[in-house]
């Protein structure tokens, strides 16, 4: 985790396969990735594709229904965390589902959104946590998304 210099991504399949070489290792894992939309969708395709593994999109202000979670991992995935509210959210809605491990991997962070979440989940992956945050996820990623 880099806490001293920003690094850009070129886009979000840039930064996805970044955070699928740091994850490979969960490949070993029974593992389903819940990327939060819309940006996080397509880093959780790259992941989900790297690890093997199902993507299925999180709607944290949805009622669907999350089936049992037991002996898997679950890898939360957006790209980015600025506040860290909607992942906050995202680790309410599958705790209760009885994962075996909930992993949130993004690949920018402010550190302080990170601080409240570490107590609960079992993982952070954060490809960067720079020092002076930029203010917005997107200025973190050359290429802008298309909406």
């Amino acid at each position: 985790m880099d806490t001293e210099e920003a690094t850009y991504f070129i886009d979000r399949v840039d930064a996805g396969e970044q955070l699928a070489d740091v994850l490979a290792h969960y490949a070993q894992e029974d593992c389903v990735i819940f990327a939060l939309p819309h940006d996080g969708m397509t880093i959780g395709r790259v992941v989900a594709e790297r690890l093997h593994a199902p993507v299925v999109p999180l709607d944290v202000k949805g009622d669907e229904l999350i089936d049992s979670l037991a002996g898997k991992t679950v890898i939360l995935v957006d790209d980015g965390l600025n506040t860290g509210k909607t992942m906050h959210a995202a680790v309410e809605k599958i705790a209760p589902c009885s994962p075996t491990k909930i992993i949130i991997a993004v690949p920018v962070a402010e550190y302080d959104a990170l601080r409240p979440l570490r107590q609960k989940v079992n993982d952070i992956v954060a490809l960067n946590i720079p020092q002076e945050f930029a203010g917005a996820i997107d200025d973190y990623y050359r290429e802008p998304v298309e909406r």
